[in-house]
């Protein structure tokens, strides 16, 4: 891996890892200590505040892809997503639950651990030997591999779709 390769993956785990930190573990909640970030609070926001927050994880699941990150951690990351956009639905609970799931941390920890990367609290340091890089790969193999992820996204957007789904079905059923 190149020098210039290497300083674009450590600022982009370096965003992605500040990014985590600001929607979930920003702020520490006085007298218990726990730690939330902006997830819960803008999934507060009636009518589109889980979807901004959605849109920060897919943000980082499309990330992943771009590094060529193997795919069950891709699919753990979906199901992270997903786990996080149902418990998300539950009415009271899910801002709750949103505090206590953080799946943006969950999913950029899963990057650093594929990289192998110590976290400070102020940098990220790669390593000095990374996993070796994915061999070069095919026009192909690419396409299905970007085909994959927008499939990955189709359906985190259907379930977050859903809500709006039940409720125009509820209100048209009668």
């Amino acid at each position: 891996m190149s020098t210039a390769e290497r300083d674009t993956l450590q600022k982009s785990l370096t965003r992605l890892d500040r990014l985590a930190h600001l929607m979930d573990e920003q702020f520490r909640v006085p007298v218990v200590g726990w730690r939330v970030g902006l997830d819960p609070l803008i999934g507060i926001i009636p009518g589109g505040g889980d979807w901004a927050s959605w849109v920060v994880g897919v943000y980082i699941f499309w990330e992943a892809l771009r590094m060529d990150i193997p795919k069950p951690v891709l699919v753990r990351m979906v199901s992270n997503l997903t786990v996080d956009l149902v418990g998300g639905y539950l009415p009271g609970l899910g801002d709750i639950f949103d505090a206590a799931f953080k799946a943006n941390r969950k999913n950029v920890d899963m990057l650093l651990e594929h990289y192998r990367v110590r976290r400070s609290d102020t940098q990220i340091k790669l390593p000095t030997h990374l996993p070796a890089p994915a061999p070069k790969k095919s026009a192909g193999a690419i396409f299905a591999r970007y085909t994959l992820g927008i499939v990955a996204i189709i359906f985190l957007f259907a379930i977050a779709a859903l809500p709006f789904f039940l409720l125009w079905w509820w209100l048209n059923a009668g």
